[in-house]
């Protein structure tokens, strides 16, 4: 082949089509574990984790081979334009896919993005209607999120969105995982950030005073 340079402008954009079904990866985890709880499912699974065709390799390596292979692509063309003569008519076709790419992954991670913060704020769970916040519901960013340990050593779980920050304690009922919002969600405008010092961090994802509520 001489020339591959049109087929690949022509052929990525329609990758595109996997926008949804990478959105959907984080809800999709969290049903195949919630099914892996049933005894044969998880007879099922295992028993198709042994089998040749299986390679070894269990369901989710499966339903998560398009993710992988989609951010390899940039990597792939960017090393076919490398190999490829200064003078082939493919240079400029190849710097093109490699944009378009570049284009579909951002957007393909964009989408994804929103879709895990509609996620979690589907979790929450609010034990007075004072906590509940229309920035939360508005939210379209989760910036991190992750188990941390207040003053008194108590673990929470927070969730730090663009404009609030929650913090919570994670909670299960009839197999259903949820996040319970302890106290008042705090505006990221009203938080106050310290330095920590050495020793202040602990194993385990403990960040003592490391944010606070201005107003206390």
């Amino acid at each position: 082949v001489e020339h591959i340079g049109h087929i690949l402008v022509s052929w990525l954009p329609g990758l595109n089509a996997y926008k949804g079904y990478c959105s959907n990866q984080l809800a999709a985890k969290a049903l195949l574990d919630q099914k892996k709880q049933d005894p044969r499912v998880q007879d099922f699974l295992q028993r198709c984790l042994e089998s040749p065709f299986s390679r070894k390799l269990d369901l989710w390596s499966f339903l998560d081979i398009p993710r992988s292979r989609l951010v390899k692509y940039p990597l792939l063309l960017k090393e076919i334009l490398r190999h490829t003569p200064k003078d082939h008519p493919d240079v400029q076709l190849l710097e093109e896919a490699i944009l378009i790419i570049q284009g579909v992954l951002s957007d393909i991670n964009l989408k994804k993005g929103e879709s895990e913060c509609q996620y979690y704020i589907d979790k929450l769970e609010y034990l007075d209607e004072k906590q509940k916040d229309p920035r939360i519901e508005a939210s379209k960013v989760l910036l991190c999120h992750g188990e941390l340990k207040n003053k008194n050593g108590h673990k929470l779980y927070i969730f730090l969105f663009q404009d609030i920050l929650v913090l919570t304690r994670p909670v299960t009922r009839n197999e259903r995982h949820s996040y319970q919002v302890y106290r008042q969600p705090i505006p990221v405008q009203e938080l106050v950030l310290e330095d920590l010092q050495d020793g202040d961090v602990r194993m385990g994802g403990s960040f003592r005073g490391a944010f606070s509520n201005s107003d206390k």
